[in-house]
């Protein structure tokens, strides 16, 4: 399968503007076909499955089309897993930050111990992490 030309596009990223952080270019984790469809994800192969009903399949139901189909890679364990964002991440969207009043220094330090460790030290905070500490992973 040929994979097509590799296009600069100037997508808006998923951190605020004038943020330090920045989200690696979509083309160096995403590899399309010439008729668009994702190759790889991340380094895996993209694998696609029928969506029906709640449940993905391998076969086609009849009078289906290639818009129900769904982009997946598989994972080392064998299953597969959907791919949530197979354009890349959202843009930037100021309404899904938190009120930054509720974002207090106990909060804060609660996703540093997360960030650093891979794990909360207690409750999980009921106050979602600010944009700028999350990490869009392919």
């Amino acid at each position: 399968m040929t994979q097509a030309p590799s296009t600069a596009e100037t997508k808006p990223g998923p951190y605020a503007p004038g943020s330090t952080k920045q989200h690696m270019p979509v083309d160096s984790y995403i590899k399309k076909a010439m008729n668009g469809q994702l190759i790889s994800f991340g380094g895996r192969q993209v694998v696609y499955k029928w969506k029906v009903g709640d449940r993905y399949q391998d076969q086609a139901p009849e009078n289906s089309s290639s818009d129900q189909q769904t982009p997946g890679v598989i994972k080392p364990d064998g299953s597969w897993r959907k791919i949530l964002f197979p354009a890349g991440p959202p843009p930037y969207n100021p309404d899904t930050e938190p009120d930054a009043a509720e974002y207090t220094d106990t909060i804060k330090a609660a996703y540093a111990q997360m960030a650093a460790t891979g794990r909360f030290q207690g409750d999980i905070p009921e106050v979602p992490p600010m944009r700028e500490d999350c990490v869009w992973l392919c």
